[in-house]
């Protein structure tokens, strides 16, 4: 069963095409995607975010433990995950959503899914590219390198 499930992983790996070279399942990244539609449930498409593992590690383990709402707040009682939470700004002329208030759903209750409440990346001073598709945790405003659940897309 694992040899045929391991064949299989292989089989449907992909293949890079600018390295001319097979990715091994394993060391491919992490998808994550969020239907967006307005409150009475009318739906306006889906974000596909790929999580790139390799940049910043456990940032990316962060927010894919919040997508699928692995853990649980244990001061509020509630589930962190990012279902049914807000986007609290969308602007078309610089292409930036932001939402992620897991918490409160109002923008004030950012929460990272550690005993803290919030992620901490040591040496986090490097700058992301202002591109398309790039997803951002918003750090605190008084320590660069603490973050909670808000996210800028």
């Amino acid at each position: 069963m694992g040899l045929t499930l391991g064949v299989l992983a292989e089989a449907f790996s992909h293949y890079d095409k600018k390295k001319h070279a097979w990715i091994n399942y394993c060391d491919m990244n992490q998808y994550v995607y969020f239907d967006v539609g307005f409150d009475k449930g009318v739906p306006l498409g889906r974000v596909v975010v790929e999580v790139d593992a390799k940049a910043f590690k456990s940032l990316g383990e962060t927010f894919i433990k919040l997508a699928r709402g692995d853990y649980k707040d244990s001061l509020y009682g509630k589930k962190l995950e990012f279902t049914k939470t807000s986007l609290h700004y969308i602007s078309s002329t610089r292409n930036l959503i932001m939402g992620g208030d897991v918490l409160f759903n109002n923008g004030c209750g950012g929460c990272a899914p550690t005993p803290s409440g919030v992620w901490e990346e040591k040496n986090s001073t490097s700058t992301v590219d202002s591109t398309r598709g790039k997803v951002v945790l918003l750090a605190s405003d008084t320590n660069p390198n603490l973050a909670a659940s808000s996210t800028v897309v």
